[in-house]
This record gives C-alpha cells, structure tokens and sequence, in this order.
C-alpha cells in the first residue's frame, strides 16, 4: 500500500497546498492580526439593524436561474442555490473497469453486472497477519487456547465455526455461544440489552422469524467470510491517502463477524494495545447495559433493531452493489494561503425545516468522531451514530480505520440506507424499512457520499476562535469539502460540531461558507430546526454577499475577533462574532 497522500491539484488560491506532506504553519497563525478592533459588546446592539438592512439589500436584488456560480465576486444576492449540482438520479450505464491500483484496492472484479452479486477479485485465500492488515477471525494464525488442554492452543476459525453452528434458539444461546471463543470476558461482558431487545422487546412472531431465519442466515454469512473475501485487507493508516472497495455482500460477512464479535486483538482497547487507535468494531458494546438509565437503555435497544432489520432485510434480498471507504489526506494549508484569498462566498441554502440527509443528491456530511463511528457501538446516539444505524454498511469503516488526524477525512461512498428513524439522543427510535432507490454510479456504487470530519472539543468555548484552533477547522473543512472536479456536487452540512463539542453554531457556519468559497462549492445548510440560527446566518450571508466580502477579509476580522476574546472572562453572546464582522465592516 502506497504510504503518500492521494496526490489533487488544489485551487489557485491554495496552491501553497500539497497532499503528500505535513508542515506546522503555527508560526503564521498570527500574522497581520495585531490591528485594534471596535469592542464586542458594542457590536451587539447593532446587530438587529444590520439583519434589517441585509434583508433589504436582497429584495431589490435579481436572482439568476441558469448558470452555475461565478468565482468573481458580485453584488447579486442569493438566499437559494440557482442552480443545484446533484449526483444522476438514474443509474450509470455502461458499467466500468476498475482495477486495482496502488492507491485504491478493490476486493471485487469489474466490470460489476447490475443485478447481479459482484464477485470476489481473489479466488485463493491471501492471509497477512501483520500490522498492516486487518487481522481476520479465519487466519490460520489466528490461534486460541484450547479449552480442554490450556497449555495447547487451537485455530480460533474451528472454534467460531462450532459455536456459531451449535445451534441458537435463545438470546442466552448467542451469548454463551460468543463467550465460547471469548471466554476471558466471562462476568466482564454482559449480554443485559441483546437479551431485553430479544425477550421483552419483539413479538413471538419476531423472535421465530430470527431464530428460524434471520440468525441462521447471519451464521452462514459470517463463516462465509473466507470464500467472500479471500483477499487481506489494508489498514486505512495515519497520513496515508488509500481507498477501499467491496461488495455489499462482502460487507454484509464482515458485519456479520463484528455482530458475532470474532475479530481478534479488537476487545482490549487500552493504551498501548495494538488498535487502541482504532474504533471497537465487536457488537459486544452494544449488547451490554451501563448503568441504569432507562432512556439510554431504550436508544441502545433501537440501535438492535435497526442491526436486525438489516440482517432480515438482506437475507431476503442480497444486495448487488459496492462501498468505497477512502482516506483522504491534505497538508500543507498555511494562514496566509487564508488571510491572502480574494474569492467571494458560492450559493447557500440556510434551512431549519430540512436534514441533512434530506438534501437527496448532495454530498453529505458526517460529524464524525476522530474514532469513526463515534459511540455507534455503545451508548453514544447523535448524528453521526444515527448516520451509521440506518446505514449499518458505514459502520464496517470501523474494522480498518485508524483514529483520524487533524489534516484527514474519511469519504464513505455507495452505502444503502435501510431503516427509518425518529428521535434523537436518548428518544432514537427505529421507525421502519427504508427502501432506497438511489441510483448507482459506474461501478455499482449508490450514489451517496457521505463525509466523515470530526470537529475539535472545546472544553473552554472561547478558545475555538484562538488562530490555531480556527486554522485547524478550515484545513479539516477543506480536506472534506475539495474536489477536483469541474462544477463539484453540492455539499449538505449543517451544525458541525456544536453539540458535545461545544462549537458556537454561528461561527462554524461562517467557517464552512468560508471553506465552501475556497473549493467552489455550494452549500445546502441545515440548523436542525434551529429558526433563529437559520435567520441570523442567513442574514450575515446576504449581508457578506451585498458587500463583496471575501474569504480574506472574513479571515482578518475572525483575527480581530479573536484579539477582542482574549481580553473577555465572561462567556460571550453566542451570535456576537456574527454581528462584531457586520459591524466591522459596515463602518
């Protein structure tokens, strides 16, 4: 596997940009931000008056309908993209090859046949047990002590193989049947939600139709695995740009796996284990009850519905498509390439009616956990783990993933949405099949691509808008939001780290429009049916676009901003960087 960065040309306002190195531009962070600033808490009484007058400069405006933005700036204003860049909503015809490459490994043979199951690209099992592969439960060197003779060890493989094939007609089953080849777990694990999920929460007529169909087909999926995907599968690792292409059904054996929990060296996560670095990809999180909350209880047990309506859904229908996991590396981004850009904002759409996932068609972005994935696998229920639930295929991103960097996305492409949902937190809730009809691309992926970029915590708020933490967020943004194509597809994001992490929600939208400029990219923005977020945003953003305001200038005054912070103990008004720039600039 190829250890550089995937090799973009990047605009030419970043061309001080590279993808195959990491530099520290700290010592640029503060560079031209010395400059006395108007004081904060006289900016706030203005703000009203400045919406007012964002509001009127629009109405008088034309809005055009048929071309796509221009990188000049103008003083037309938009409240709604003119023109939508959306994936094809009918299928990729004719299928393409793809081989593998040494930036992309692909575990299937193409060109894949529509309708029909895409076929392994190895026909004889390869096994690399070694640190830069994922350890697979049917190695051969994959050994466990045996459990009549301790001072013997057996293939670990034979020992799921009979557990697995024991026989289950019981929740109690699957746990005993689990702990056979994780027996050092005994009285560590606890089996309390599988159990509740399985005994309490479903119909006589559900546990028969799982224990008679859905558990046995899921067996015979997970010890699968072998003839599925006879090939070793690369870690995704640190500062390494790689893509990872399989099958559906392929995926579908490694979720199997994971539900059993046989992925070896993945239980012990402590420091100085060898995947500490790594999300848990075993189901045993999942199954297990942590104190005694009855609400996280109720969420943990919708998160098993909606993994065994996955399995029911697939064993009645084996999908025929292709996932693609890739990480995507960018370095190289210095302040000044910031502080020097000249480009204006792209088209905006501020919703608080939609989600995310409403904007068919967009790129989508993931608030994602540096662990990809975040809590999906424990108590953890918020947009990236509800993301991931009624996606189950993301949650496989976990087996190779290694914790991301500050300079690093994870692009996940061609997963299937299968369960919907309702709620949020601690009221998810699993309301039901989806049935998806994204079209696919050529090579036979669904036309969703879904971001993963974690945001920074702060457990001060004031310190995100220190120069070094506000860097660190563009340089992120960008990694997800750059495309060298030509007119890229919109990109669907919202409230990116402003929940637990403690993000003020007006000031990471300023810093998406500003990302969003730099990668000409046009933005469908959902505040989560926050209506005032939704009308103050939407009002800077008419009020920066009648202005003519730049990416550059909105950096500089972020600088200012920052200054006038430094000096403040009391928290801030959360709107007040929004109306400190208005103010700023309407001087």
């Amino acid at each position: 596997m190829s250890g550089k960065s995937e090799e973009i040309k990047p605009t030419a306002q970043l061309s001080q940009a590279t993808f195959d190195s990491t530099q520290d531009n700290s010592s640029e962070f503060f560079e031209g931000n010395q400059s006395q600033s108007p004081n904060i808490s006289n900016a706030e009484s203005s703000f009203d008056s400045l919406y007012n007058a964002a509001g009127e400069a629009s109405a008088t405006l034309p809005y055009g309908n048929d071309s796509s933005p221009s990188q000049e700036c103008s003083n037309e204003v938009k409240t709604s993209i003119r023109k939508m860049r959306l994936f094809p909503n009918t299928n990729a015809s004719p299928r393409r090859h793809k081989p593998s490459n040494s930036r992309h490994k692909m575990f299937v043979k193409t060109p894949t046949v529509p309708g029909e199951l895409p076929k392994p690209s190895s026909e004889t099992y390869i096994d690399c047990w070694d640190g830069d592969h994922v350890r697979m439960p049917c190695s051969p060197s994959n050994i466990y002590p045996d459990e009549h003779f301790k001072s013997k060890t057996c293939k670990r493989w034979s020992l799921i193989e009979s557990s697995l094939t024991a026989g289950m007609i019981s929740s109690y089953d699957i746990e005993e049947a689990i702990l056979h080849y994780n027996s050092r777990y005994k009285g560590k694990w606890n089996f309390a939600i599988l159990h509740q999920t399985i005994n309490e929460e479903m119909t006589q007529t559900e546990r028969n139709e799982l224990f008679n169909h859905v558990l046995p087909f899921m067996v015979q999926l997970a010890l699968s695995l072998p003839s599925l995907l006879p090939d070793a599968i690369p870690l995704l690792r640190k500062q390494q740009g790689y893509s990872l292409t399989f099958s559906q059904q392929q995926v579908a054996s490694l979720l199997a796996n994971a539900f059993f929990c046989t992925f070896p060296r993945r239980n012990a996560t402590g420091q100085g284990t060898e995947f500490a670095s790594y999300p848990s990809i075993n189901f045993n999180g999942l199954f297990c009850q942590v104190g005694k909350r009855v609400r996280r209880e109720n969420s943990m047990i919708h998160k098993l519905k909606c993994i065994f309506h996955y399995f029911k859904k697939i064993s009645l229908s084996m999908p025929c498509g292709c996932v693609t996991f890739k990480r995507k590396v960018v370095s190289g981004l210095s302040a000044k390439v910031w502080s020097d850009s000249t480009r204006c904002l792209t088209d905006c759409h501020f919703t608080s009616e939609k989600l995310i996932e409403d904007f068919h068609g967009a790129v989508q972005a993931d608030f994602a956990n540096c662990m990809i994935g975040g809590g999906v696998l424990r108590m953890g229920c918020v947009q990236e783990e509800i993301q991931f639930l009624t996606h189950p295929e993301l949650l496989i991103s976990r087996l190779f993933t290694q914790q991301l960097d500050d300079n690093e996305v994870l692009i996940m492409k061609g997963a299937e949405k299968y369960s919907n949902y309702k709620g949020y937190g601690d009221s998810f809730e699993f309301d039901g099949d989806h049935t998806d009809i994204t079209a696919f691309d050529d090579i036979g992926r669904r036309y969703r691509h879904i971001i993963g970029m974690d945001a920074s915590y702060y457990s001060n708020t004031l310190t995100q808008y220190q120069m070094n933490h506000v860097i660190r967020e563009l340089n992120k943004a960008y990694s997800g939001f750059y495309s060298n194509k030509d007119s890229p597809i919109d990109i669907a994001t919202g409230n990116w780290g402003c929940g637990a992490f403690n993000g003020n929600h007006y000031f990471k939208g300023v810093l998406q429009l500003m990302v969003a400029a730099e990668c000409d990219r046009q933005l469908n923005y959902s505040v989560f049916g926050d209506h005032n977020v939704e009308q103050k945003l939407t009002s800077f953003y008419q009020f920066c676009k009648s202005h003519n305001v730049t990416v550059g200038t909105l950096w500089k005054q972020i600088a200012e901003y920052q200054n006038q912070t430094d000096s403040r103990t009391k928290k801030e008004n959360p709107h007040s960087v929004l109306s400190f720039i208005m103010k700023n600039l309407n001087t």
